[in-house]
């Protein structure tokens, strides 16, 4: 019996959201000028991401937008 496992793998030019400012994080898909500044505003008031599952905390970040960007960021 063959069993698959779900892996999620990070791209290797994925983006630090703990570093990345507006422009870089405008490069994401789905992610404009607006939301790149609430992303590093957030990061501003509570301190650097400990996990990219975090970004869901953020007004309108929704589970399919960020299902569609965890492979395109990191947290280091």
């Amino acid at each position: 019996i063959k069993t698959a496992l779900k892996r999620t793998e990070t791209a290797e030019n994925a983006i630090n959201i703990n570093t990345a400012t507006v422009e870089e994080l405008e490069k994401l898909p789905k992610i404009g000028k607006e939301f790149a500044g609430r992303i590093v505003e957030f990061r501003q008031k509570n301190g650097n991401f400990r996990r990219a599952e975090h970004l869901i905390l953020i007004r309108g970040m929704s589970d399919k937008k960020f299902r569609e960007l965890q492979n395109l960021v990191k947290v280091e």
